[in-house]
């Protein structure tokens, strides 16, 4: 099978080029902070090879991966079997970008498309779809590779965030708790954020890797109605073996005092912090119940299960059109 994705976000491009299948991955759009594949963030896979969209109008494909209603757009006019993977709540997607648009027109509008178009549609989670007002849909979580992330040491007493652009996203990620949770505190920020002096992003995947194994604890905070209560981000941080700390939520993957530490009171998890900073072991006991939690619910062979399945539905929608 040979697949034409684009490259909205090379984490989650790289996550779908370990199912094994040759790759094309259209690059150089408008529209993002690169414009070309941040090797900061995935090394370029083997069975990946990028590609403008010009060229991609020139190939044949079995299936075609898009990630947004933009990149639905882009690849209107090459005729593949489409499937539009959704990774970001309509909620979040209009506050982050500043629209003004109204929510309903844009799920009527985007209802049409898609019956018209035989787009299949697979959401990381259904609190996402959900918001799209989408009725079928196929749920694949993201999965995390267990076997690179790991070897927490928690050597260093701080915590730690990996969040780009997170000044857009206050109000998805519920910035007013974070701080209130952490101010004080021995704390990190890493990711692209040209808005924070001295916050920068880890150079590649493996200098990433070390700051999830050398800190102590990691915090994700996110508002309900805008964005799921994890993220690839904590998912890795919590396979390496760190304790998570984070707000409550009903898609949390925390269970309190087991794996990390979760509370709708920011002052009751500062003092949660305090108490992973001056025990190591406590953090490391939580962190290796964290990583047990992820290798059962975000593992590979579900990932490869649920985007077979959903190669078969988009192929079989698109025959009988």
């Amino acid at each position: 099978m040979k697949i034409l994705t684009l490259n909205s976000h090379e984490a989650a491009v790289y996550l779908l080029s370990q199912l094994g299948y040759p790759m094309d991955v259209i690059d150089f759009l408008p529209g993002r902070y690169t414009r070309s594949w941040d090797k900061r963030i995935r090394p370029i896979p083997s069975n990946v090879q990028i590609i403008t969209l010009e060229e991609a109008h020139k190939r044949k494909y079995d299936v075609a991966i898009t990630h947004s209603i933009t990149d639905l757009l882009d690849i209107k006019n090459i005729d593949v079997p489409k499937i539009l993977r959704i990774n970001v709540s309509l909620t979040g997607y209009i506050s982050q970008e500043g629209n003004r648009v109204d929510p309903n027109t844009v799920r009527h509008v985007l209802k049409i498309y898609l019956r018209k178009t035989k787009t299949t549609v697979v959401a990381i989670s259904q609190m996402k779809a959900k918001t799209w007002g989408i009725e079928d849909y196929i749920v694949i979580p993201n999965f995390v590779d267990v076997d690179f992330f790991n070897g927490y040491t928690g050597e260093i007493s701080s915590g730690l965030r990996v969040v780009n652009q997170i000044i857009n996203k206050s109000k998805i990620l519920d910035i007013e708790f974070f701080v209130k949770m952490i101010e004080g505190l021995p704390f990190r920020i890493v990711g692209h954020n040209p808005d924070l002096p001295g916050v920068k992003a880890a150079s590649n995947i493996y200098e990433l890797r070390e700051l999830y194994r050398k800190y102590r604890f990691y915090v994700h905070t996110a508002r309900y109605d805008y964005e799921d209560g994890y993220n690839n981000a904590s998912l890795e941080a919590m396979a390496t073996g760190m304790p998570v700390i984070c707000n409550e939520h009903p898609t949390a993957p925390i269970i309190d005092g087991i794996n990390g530490f979760i509370s709708s009171d920011p002052y009751e998890l500062k003092q949660k912090a305090l108490a992973l900073l001056k025990d190591k072991e406590l953090a490391k006991k939580l962190g290796k119940n964290a990583r047990e939690y992820v290798k059962e619910h975000f593992s590979f062979a579900k990932f490869k299960t649920g985007w077979e399945k959903a190669f078969e539905i988009a192929l079989k929608n698109t025959h009988n059109y």
